[in-house]
């Protein structure tokens, strides 16, 4: 959080460094499918690990991306696409977008645990999407798996996310009319 609203001192970047290299350090950083929001393992709650939730993958990337440290700035990249990937491949295995994502492997499901079930549709994980691809829209190059996942192609992650995140808005404009 203090990386993410730039409540530190911007002469003593060591800190926002020590903690960087702090999250590094204990695994943070070392999932496929973007930040756990917890390392709490086991307990079956939504916020716990293997989870990773929209808006805190969004702050800790946004945080990264500000550093005037350019691996910081690096390794937000890389989250993001990590995030933007992860987000992808479960919307092709479900057509929904989340609340909630399994962060641990390559998981064609969303995250889940909790007192209810996962709620897809969800306005934020839309929202951190359009953001990232915002951000990063000229260096998210992919291969990607094609619907029947047998072969790859190089393309754009852009122009698909931006599909869904645009046939999630219709439907809702739809239900709303």
């Amino acid at each position: 959080m203090p990386l993410f609203t730039e409540c530190y001192n911007d002469f003593d970047q060591a800190k926002s460094e020590r903690l960087y290299e702090h999250m590094k350090d204990i695994g943070v950083f070392h999932f496929p499918g973007g930040v756990p929001t917890s390392m709490v393992k086991d307990s079956g709650e939504q916020w716990d690990f293997p989870n990773g939730w929209s808006p805190l993958n969004h702050i800790i990337i946004e945080g990264l991306r500000k550093s005037t440290n350019p691996k910081m700035q690096e390794e937000g990249y890389r989250l993001a696409e990590k995030w933007v990937f992860g987000n992808y491949r479960v919307y092709r295995n479900t057509h929904s977008m989340w609340e909630k994502y399994n962060v641990v492997g390559e998981s064609k499901n969303p995250g889940s645990g909790g007192e209810y079930e996962v709620q897809d549709g969800f306005g934020w994980s839309n929202g951190v999407i359009l953001d990232l691809l915002v951000s990063y829209y000229d260096r998210m190059d992919w291969i990607v798996l094609k619907p029947n996942d047998s072969w790859i192609i190089k393309t754009n992650i852009c122009l698909y996310i931006v599909l869904v995140v645009w046939k999630m808005s219709l439907v809702c404009f739809i239900i709303v009319s």
